[in-house]
């Protein structure tokens, strides 16, 4: 060991780019392990979340608590169980509590996802009708040194109060997809408080047997008697497994944790492939810089030393390199654990169990073994009498570098072309027209029929003008609704803005035609053209339609530019009525209106149940639809730069350990009159050349991977060479600013003085 640490003494550059390049892809894996494991500890008391699925309407995560009596209809469904936010305030001694979000839930609900009770009957704590299971940090908070059960708490909705039994209470989970709450109450409470009806909710069931889901998610939504389901003003069924949750799957509420599964691929492939560059950097360089050591084991093979041996002690070595690079990027990683969470949208601690010790210790040996085996069987399988005589110097042709070189940059060169087209095409998705206004917008939520909001906040200077509508087109899914033509038979489905004159003039969408009738649908251009020629191929006249809808406006979206919609889009006109929410133009700057508008809303709502988001900005909306996209192309342009990076250290050792060996060479040629340029270029085809190699396999492999990953989007660029050729010529620039120093040195080499060391 102690000749090993001389020679990384010795060898500085070389020990510099080891150290660095493995810590830092080491602390990326010690971040995705971190963030893999935390992500299989949710929801640990579900023993069969393999089994449990979620059956919800396209787009979100929830459908409505109708569902009861449909599953009932259905042997291929074992049981189910119901939960969503419950919109009330809850008191405790007249004091309203604090971030307690409470859910409503079905009677089965601890038997159903086996959450855990420390007081109560399982099977009768939420049968009770008025009765409430509340949270162990609850009790602690609010009934301290007293035992709940039995004891009250006050629920509130819109100034309807009722009184509630504590009947149980349940362990905190502290990791969970479900909403932290703090207080369940029964589902039979809502009538009497809410209203009748059903309500939006969240349904997982169990099947008997393995049913075709799609199937039977197709035969529950058509066959359903509800009118909701019936006249198709919602988006279709689907049942997606508990554990496959994904935030791309919709609104997502009230889950919380629901990560991005194609973006977690994506960051644990960038880790992955990171590591395997650094390793490469490590078996390569080894490699290289083992001339420099190759005279030690010679001598300790002529002096009796087994070649297992030298494997052993060679694996050893890359033990104790591996290890000190894996302690630095741990500290990288706890530095980074923060970023790297909101990046993920999933939180993040380094080491905070004891499964992530065991996988570090698994990483860092797996680690150790790969990268020391190969140099150590090249070392090997040296002949001690050759070294000694200087003869396996002169067969060096560094072929192996060269290997490297062109495995690396292609990698490298694969990398980046699929950074550049993912930026590429995510900015061009979130500068695509919409067809509507979104700059200096504000959209506030208007819920409560005894609270004037319109006039609260048309009051305010930083106000212009207030309109109604029924959010912004960008959040599509409730949009849907069935538009019938009577007495021909025919049906349309599409996506409505509700609004009044004000929000269209303000939002920017133009009456193109308008028809001499009283209706208020108005469809787009684009909409009417599809509705006509559906007309036609039913034997109506086209002109028929100026007698059912008021006309037609300019074409916008629902949904932004990666969205797929199936259906026309329209405009329903609805002057003077209360249709959700407020669109309002800010007067001056939209930030500070935004503030103001926000305090106001606050003043006026006082306990009331709102929204988590009730004041937003329409731009900041379009924003947060790509945030999926937007995080990917800063995990892959992070780490297109870390493989950047490790390329130049690489590069870096390599031509250093290139001029070292090449000096008397070179000095040899100067003396038969090899000229400087020559030198020069010489030096830097010898590094090109690899690169120019790597790119034949690497710039196919990308322009496939990418236009398969385009063909996902129905505004996309295009696939263009030009991509490719540009990430080329990054590496290739990278490459010669990297080789041009060492060249410079070789073009500077003194024959008389390097002839004279030889």
């Amino acid at each position: 060991m102690k000749s090993y640490l001389r020679f990384l003494s010795r060898n500085k550059l070389y020990t510099a780019i080891e150290v660095v390049g493995l810590s830092v892809s080491l602390a990326f894996v010690i971040l995705m392990s971190a963030y893999v494991i935390g992500n299989i500890s949710y929801d640990r008391e579900i023993k069969d979340k393999d089994e449990i699925y979620l059956c919800h309407n396209i787009g979100f995560a929830t459908s409505y608590s109708f569902l009861e009596d449909e599953f009932t209809m259905y042997p291929e469904i074992r049981e189910f169980c119901q939960f969503g936010r419950a919109p009330i305030g809850i008191f405790v001694e007249g004091e309203l509590t604090q971030d307690s979000n409470p859910l409503w839930v079905t009677d089965n609900f601890f038997s159903f996802l086996q959450f855990k009770l420390v007081a109560g009957d399982v099977d009768e704590v939420l049968k009770k009708d008025f009765s409430a299971v509340v949270s162990e940090s609850f009790a602690e908070r609010y009934f301290s040194g007293e035992h709940p059960i039995g004891s009250s708490i006050e629920v509130d909705y819109n100034g309807t109060k009722r009184f509630l039994t504590i009947t149980g209470v349940f362990k905190d989970v502290k990791k969970s997809n479900i909403l932290n709450c703090d207080v369940l109450v029964n589902q039979r409470l809502l009538p009497p408080i809410i209203g009748g009806g059903w309500y939006r909710c969240v349904n997982l069931v169990r099947f008997s047997g393995n049913p075709d889901r799609s199937q039977l998610a197709h035969d529950i939504y058509y066959n359903s008697k509800d009118e909701f389901f019936a006249s198709r003003l919602v988006p279709e069924l689907r049942f997606t497994r508990y554990d496959e949750l994904d935030i791309n799957i919709g609104a997502t509420d009230p889950f919380q944790n629901i990560g991005d599964l194609k973006q977690q691929k994506r960051f644990t492939s960038a880790c992955v492939i990171l590591l395997i560059f650094s390793l490469l950097n490590y078996i390569f360089l080894t490699l290289a810089f083992s001339r420099f050591r190759i005279k030690e084991m010679a001598t300790r093979m002529l002096l009796g030393t087994s070649r297992p041996s030298i494997i052993r002690r060679l694996i050893t070595e890359s033990l104790f390199l591996t290890t000190f690079s894996f302690a630095i990027g741990a500290l990288m990683a706890v530095a980074l654990e923060k970023q790297v969470s909101l990046l993920l949208r999933s939180e993040i601690e380094v080491f905070s169990n004891g499964a992530e010790m065991i996988w570090g210790a698994a990483i860092i040996i797996l680690c150790s073994v790969i990268a020391g085996s190969v140099p150590a069987l090249k070392m090997a399988t040296v002949k001690p009498i050759e070294v000694l005589k200087g003869e396996s110097r002169k067969k060096d042709k560094m072929v192996l570098g060269r290997i490297f070189i062109a495995i690396q940059t292609g990698i490298c060169i694969l990398i980046i072309s699929i950074a550049s087209a993912m930026y590429l095409q995510t900015r061009k998705m979130i500068n695509e027209p919409l067809g509507y206004r979104t700059e200096g917008l504000i959209e506030v939520e208007d819920m409560y029929d005894d609270i004037d909001m319109y006039n609260i906040l048309k009051a305010l200077p930083c106000v212009k003008r207030v309109a109604r509508y029924s959010s912004c087109p960008i959040t599509y899914s409730h949009a849907r609704w069935s538009l019938g033509l009577h007495n021909h038979n025919m049906k349309i489905y599409g996506y409505v803005l509700e609004c009044d004159m004000e929000a269209l003039s303000m939002l920017g969408i133009d009456i193109i035609e308008k028809y001499d009738n009283d209706m208020e649908t108005y469809f787009t251009r684009s909409s009417y053209e599809m509705i006509a020629t559906m007309f036609e191929s039913n034997g109506v006249e086209k002109d028929y339609m100026k007698h059912l809808y008021a006309g037609i406006v300019s074409d916008f979206r629902f949904g932004n530019a990666a969205t797929v919609i199936d259906g026309a889009i329209c405009i329903n006109i609805n002057e003077g009525q209360r249709i959700g929410w407020l669109l309002i133009e800010a007067e001056g700057d939209a930030v500070e209106a935004k503030e103001m508008i926000a305090k106001a809303f606050n003043e006026a709502m006082g306990d009331r149940f709102c929204s988590p988001e009730p004041v937003r900005m329409i731009r900041e909306i379009v924003e947060e639809s790509f945030t999926s996209e937007r995080h990917s192309c800063l995990i892959i342009g992070a780490f297109s730069l870390l493989c950047i990076l490790l390329t130049i250290m690489a590069l870096t050792a390599l031509s250093s350990y290139y001029a070292h060996m090449r000096t008397q060479d070179t000095a040899v040629r100067k003396v038969f009159g090899i000229s400087r340029g020559d030198v020069f270029w010489k030096t830097v085809w010898g590094f090109i050349a690899p690169v120019l190699i790597g790119s034949i396999a690497a710039a196919p492999l990308a322009y496939a991977y990418v236009g398969h990953w385009l063909e996902s989007y129905p505004v996309r660029i295009g696939n263009s060479p030009a991509i490719y050729l540009a990430a080329l010529a990054i590496v290739l620039l990278v490459t010669l600013a990297t080789v041009t120093l060492q060249a410079l040195r070789l073009m500077r080499t003194n024959p008389a003085e390097a002839l004279k060391k030889e």
